[in-house]
């Protein structure tokens, strides 16, 4: 019996251990991604189209919850490598206009309900090929998609320049809302 006791406490050591080592890791990178403006924007549109594509899978997509896991999951650690990102120069995050132009303005700026269209269907599509058994388009509009992107970036743009993207995570592409 105390054989396992000790074997708890190992275990519980360890993972502190770990933890702690992780925290180190993430403190590390931090510093190392310091950077220029130009590689920040390059980083930060090479991550805009999986996070977007996600963000509209969230939104538009009944899926059973293991894939709506694993979507917020990839998303949320696309957005953490952008929230690490900051200014060489200053040693401070950009400002918040520098993200939500990469994030959202430079992707859908210009963009209209029919291209919105396109884009939902392509996922619709993407989605169809994995063969769910309970998908299905939810029940919100093209424009209420564009409305909702642009509201959560303008959000995640303004937490990220502040320092606290985390407060994004309680944005209703993350939680588990009622589909129409």
């Amino acid at each position: 019996m105390q054989n396992s006791a000790v074997a708890s406490l190992d275990d519980r050591s360890r993972i502190a251990i770990e933890s702690y080592s992780k925290e180190a890791d993430v403190l590390t990178e931090q510093i190392e991604l310091a950077m220029s403006r130009q590689r920040a924007e390059a980083i930060i549109a090479t991550q805009q189209k999986p996070i977007n594509r996600n963000l509209i899978r969230l939104a538009v997509v009944t899926a059973p919850e293991t894939y709506r896991r694993r979507w917020t999951a990839e998303t949320l650690e696309w957005i953490r490598e952008i929230a690490q990102i900051f200014n060489k120069k200053s040693k401070r995050p950009f400002p918040s206009r520098f993200y939500f132009r990469l994030l959202f303005m430079e992707p859908f700026g210009g963009a209209d309900v029919d291209e919105i269209h396109e884009i939902i269907e392509s996922i619709l599509d993407e989605v169809a090929l994995l063969s769910l058994p309970s998908y299905g388009r939810a029940g919100i509009t093209e424009a209420e998609v564009l409305a909702h992107l642009e509201e959560f970036h303008f959000k995640l743009s303004e937490a990220i320049s502040n320092g606290s993207f985390i407060a994004t995570l309680s944005d209703p592409f993350f939680s588990n809302r009622p589909r129409r």
